[in-house]
């Protein structure tokens, strides 16, 4: 479906060999993994040259409607990652096995893993948290079938962890998650999910600032422009002002994906400073708006238009 990446060493004309993600990680690139739910999107991924795809128990939530993901079934695991496979033919497919699909036994988790490769074409399988997981991923990787791990924040149990926070915020949960991954490494995982979380009070206070920002910078923005142009003209700069905006806006998010890809905190750094230099600028903008108590010019009268008196 997609072009021969130049970056990929044993190339075929079939599926992403497994080994070839510890060769693209000697070589320090980056590794690209997206989720995906159904043809379509598997078809996209593919074509953008995504390397693994996750078909997510995360559908209970964002596709279902659901609170949390403990719901999902393994049928419908199998359903969607059919769907992925049908739309995906070079990128790794690994299916996420649901709540409840592994945890009574090693022999459920293997007989519960090959379903979803037999049924579900998945080329691996993921299943989450340390503990007994970590017995029940050694037994999928004896049955020949390949594993991801996942700790840190587990969806699955997040009633346990108090909800979707993120963990390892102390020097021991650290290393119990540290002791965890190199666990399931050893048991034969050959990749594991740590999910990112922000701190969402640090989040909360970046956009109430940015909300602040816009709120008293869009009046003097409006007035400054509405003082140069004539009026007969202020449909047409207010159209080259509003474009100009989506112009800036569309640059910066591609500026802030750049970014996120060199380091996850860069693009919050970014936008932390770009809105503080703004917010500088917000004294000299108001000295140029006429009547406002910093003005510093004097008024200037837009010239009339035909009839007025």
């Amino acid at each position: 479906m997609t072009d021969t990446p130049q970056r990929y060493a044993s190339w075929t004309s079939g599926k992403l060999p497994l080994p070839e993600l510890v060769e693209i990680k000697r070589r320090g690139e980056k590794i690209v993994m997206v989720t995906a739910y159904d043809a379509p999107s598997g078809r996209l991924a593919d074509a953008a040259g995504v390397d693994l795809i996750l078909v997510g128990d995360s559908s209970g939530m964002v596709m279902h409607g659901r609170e949390s993901t403990v719901a999902v079934t393994l049928d419908e695991i199998v359903l969607m990652t059919q769907w992925v496979t049908r739309g995906a033919k070079r990128p790794l497919v690994v299916a996420d096995m649901p709540f409840g699909s592994y945890e009574a036994s090693d022999e459920q988790a293997v007989h519960n893993a090959i379903r979803l490769v037999k049924e579900g074409g998945a080329d691996a399988v993921k299943l989450e948290r340390g503990g007994t997981s970590i017995d029940r991923a050694r037994a999928i990787a004896a049955a020949g079938i390949p594993v991801m791990g996942h700790v840190g924040l587990t969806p699955q149990t997040a009633t346990v962890l108090g909800g979707f926070k993120a963990q390892g915020r102390t020097a021991d949960q650290a290393q119990r998650l540290v002791d965890e991954a190199l666990a399931l490494e050893a048991a034969g995982c050959f990749a594991i999910v740590y999910p990112f979380l922000p701190n969402p009070a640090w989040l909360i206070g970046l956009g109430v600032f940015e909300g602040i920002f816009t709120v008293t910078g869009a009046p003097a923005r409006l007035a400054m422009l509405s003082r140069r142009v004539h009026p007969s003209q202020m449909g047409r700069a207010q159209g080259l002002y509003g474009s100009a905006q989506v112009a800036a806006a569309a640059i910066a998010a591609m500026a802030a994906g750049s970014l996120f890809g060199v380091g996850i905190a860069l693009p919050f750094i970014a936008t932390a400073i770009a809105m503080w230099v703004a917010a500088a600028l917000l004294v000299p903008l108001w000295r140029g708006v006429d009547g406002h108590p910093l003005a510093t010019r004097p008024p200037v009268v837009a010239p009339g238009l035909p009839g007025d008196p």
